[in-house]
């Protein structure tokens, strides 16, 4: 289980409710429920298109995690929580995914002074690996400018 995940059973756990670990979407099943946990990014929470036919399916009670503790939870296929917004995301089209934290923005910032391109780019808290690398590769070019401009 990933982090999220041991989160929400032990909140499951100290709830009473006992479950078992899915191989799949949901995350969870439990006798009388299934639930899927997603990590809350900004105010997003991401599906893949992969887990899409099982959430339709079962509408499992989703999870969110946020800050170390199950913060919300809400029924798929009801109301959406307007706090949250769900985007779906289809590996096939975009690659695999770099979700960034506050570690890697405060790392971006420390390697590149002028990141307010870089961030817009990834308001939604996930870019491709294309785009990493390319905003790398930029912030290296600033870097070695700045270091020229320094020895002249």
């Amino acid at each position: 289980m990933h982090e999220s995940e041991l989160i929400a059973y032990d909140w499951l756990k100290k709830k009473g409710i006992i479950v078992k670990k899915n191989r799949s979407s949901p995350d969870f099943i439990g006798e009388k429920e299934t639930y899927e946990v997603k990590r809350l990014y900004g105010n997003k929470l991401i599906f893949y298109e992969t887990q899409r036919e099982n959430i339709e399916k079962h509408k499992p009670l989703i999870l969110v995690v946020s800050k170390g503790k199950v913060i919300s939870s809400f029924r798929y296929g009801t109301k959406l929580p307007q706090e949250f917004e769900i985007i779906w995301v289809d590996y096939k089209k975009y690659g695999k995914l770099v979700r960034l934290n506050d570690d890697v923005e405060a790392w971006l910032n420390k390697i590149n002074k002028n990141t307010n391109k870089a961030l817009d780019t990834v308001k939604s808290n996930f870019i491709t690996n294309k785009e990493l690398s390319k905003l790398i590769e930029d912030s290296t070019d600033n870097i070695l400018t700045e270091i020229r401009d320094l020895k002249s």
